[in-house]
C-alpha cells in the first residue's frame, strides 16, 4: 500500500507540473478554461491566471514531498525485513549495505510511474496505429539493452581501488583519476538519455502530424502527451547510476532474501 501511494503521489507531482504549465501558455496564447474565468470573474487578459499556474507549479513540490514519505515509510519496512532475513539465515550485512539499498529502491520507485506512462502511451499509440507495434517492441529491446550497459559501466567506473590516506601517494593514482570518472558518469548518462528523449519525441510528433492531418485536428494533444511521456526517461539515470555503484549491496541483500529459497 505504500508503494502505491508513493506511486500515486508521484502521478500527482507530474499531472501537476503538466497541467500548470500547459495552463500557463495558455494564457500566453489568448486561452483559459472557462470554467476557471467563471470561478475567477476577470478577464482573460489578467495577470491573475499566469499566478494562478504558478501555484500549481508550486503545489506540486508537496505532492513530491508525500510520494517521497511513503516511499521512504516502505523502505523502511522493508529493511527490517531484511535484517530479520539476515538473522535468521545467519549472513552479516553492513549498515552501508542498507543505506545503499534504500537509496537504488527510491530510485527503482520513481521510475515506475514515468515507465507506466510511457507504457500507456505506447498502448495508446496502438490503438491509433498499429504498426507502431514495432516501434514499441524496439524501444523495449533498446531500453533494457541501454539498461545492462549502462549499469555494467557505471559499476566499472565506481569500482574500488586500494585507498591512498598520504596526499602524495593519492594525487594521480588510480583512485585519484576513478574519483574524477566518478564525477563525470552523470554526464555520460545524461547525453545518451537526452538523446533518446530528443529522438523519440521528433518521431512522435512527427507520426501525430502525419497521423491527425488527415484524420482530425488533435495532434497537439496528442504530441505533448508523447513529448511529456518521454521526458520522463531522464527518470532512468538514478537507476543506472546507483545500480551499478550499489552493485555488491544490492547482491547481499538479494542473498539474504533468495538464499533458503535457492537452497530449497
Amino acid at each position: 500500500m505504500l508503494v502505491l501511494t508513493s506511486m500515486g503521489f508521484r502521478f500527482l507531482f507530474i499531472a501537476m507540473q503538466v497541467l500548470s504549465i500547459w495552463f500557463i501558455f495558455g494564457w500566453v496564447g489568448g486561452s483559459v478554461n472557462e470554467h476557471v474565468l467563471d470561478a475567477i470573474g476577470l478577464p482573460a487578459a489578467s495577470y491573475v491566471y499566469p499566478c494562478i499556474g504558478a501555484a500549481g507549479f508550486i503545489s506540486s513540490t508537496l505532492f513530491s514531498l508525500l510520494s517521497k514519505i511513503s516511499a521512504l515509510k516502505a523502505t523502511f519496512r522493508f529493511e527490517k525485513v531484511v535484517i530479520e532475513q539476515s538473522f535468521a539465515n545467519g549472513f552479516v550485512l553492513t549498515k552501508g549495505d542498507l543505506k545503499n539499498i534504500v537509496k537504488l529502491m527510491i530510485s527503482i520507485l520513481d521510475i515506475a510511474v514515468p515507465l507506466g506512462m510511457i507504457f500507456a502511451v505506447s498502448i495508446l499509440w496502438l490503438f491509433i496505429t498499429p504498426y507502431t507495434l514495432v516501434l514499441l517492441i524496439f524501444f523495449i529491446f533498446a531500453g533494457i539493452w541501454f539498461l545492462k550497459k549502462g549499469v555494467g559501466f557505471s559499476a566499472k567506473r565506481y569500482r574500488v581501488s586500494s585507498p591512498r590516506n598520504k596526499i602524495d601517494s593519492y594525487f594521480g593514482s588510480e583512485e585519484h583519476l576513478g574519483f574524477y570518472k566518478i564525477l563525470l558518469l552523470p554526464n555520460y548518462i545524461t547525453l545518451v538519455l537526452v538523446a533518446i528523449v530528443a529522438v523519440s519525441i521528433v518521431l512522435s510528433i512527427i507520426a501525430a502530424k502525419l497521423y491527425f492531418s488527415s484524420h482530425g485536428s488533435q495532434v497537439g494533444y496528442m504530441a505533448i502527451l508523447t513529448g511529456v511521456a518521454f521526458l520522463q526517461i531522464r527518470s532512468f539515470g538514478n537507476v543506472v547510476l546507483r545500480a551499478g555503484a550499489y552493485n555488491k549491496s544490492l547482491a547481499a541483500v538479494h542473498e539474504v532474501l533468495f538464499a533458503k529459497k535457492a537452497r530449497a
